[in-house]
């Protein structure tokens, strides 16, 4: 499955001139920002031409994905302290409450040493989907947009991964 708009995410033909790293800084809870949620997003941020924005919570993190980290949230949550989540009362870990996880940690995402996000703001749609309300940083916003950057993400275990590969956004199988 896709990120949303992945096929037009490329970088269009033009040739790599920098290479940007993003992380989500020392963090004691299990991260749940995958590649897969960072590429739907960049992917996103690519095609806009404000800072602020509104997209829809399964846009980013599709039901399959939602599904699979509440089960493994839900599982754990009492058997290992980073599944803990203690700004999360509700037990079990639904949809809205796993929202907020993601909303928590794409807030601590940082490129290079510089906030990524301004504002993120978990909300409701018209039709009462959830959706994030989200003010990008001006420099994340500017590398967004640049097709000549390439993003890598340092996740939890300090493996690195490339996002938003040259031929369309990351893959989810």
């Amino acid at each position: 499955m896709r990120a949303a708009g992945a096929e037009k995410c490329g970088n269009g033909g033009e040739t790599v001139t920098q290479q940007i790293r993003l992380r989500i800084e020392e963090r004691e809870d299990f991260v749940i920002v995958t590649s897969y949620v960072l590429s739907a997003l960049i992917c996103r941020i690519r095609g806009l031409t404000v800072r602020r924005f509104t997209v829809a919570a399964e846009e980013i993190l599709p039901n399959g994905l939602e599904e699979y980290l509440r089960r493994i949230i839900n599982t754990n949550r009492y058997a290992a302290p980073c599944f803990r989540y203690s700004h999360i009362r509700e037990d079990p870990i639904e949809k809205e409450g796993l929202y907020r996880i993601l909303g928590a940690q794409l807030t601590a995402l940082k490129m290079e040493k510089t906030e990524c996000f301004r504002d993120i703001v978990l909300t409701d749609t018209m039709d009462g989907a959830a959706a994030f309300d989200i003010v990008c940083t001006e420099p994340f916003f500017l590398a967004c947009r640049d097709l000549t950057g390439s993003f890598l993400y340092t996740g939890q275990d300090g493996a690195e991964e490339a996002l938003v590969p040259k031929y369309g956004g990351a893959r989810m199988d």
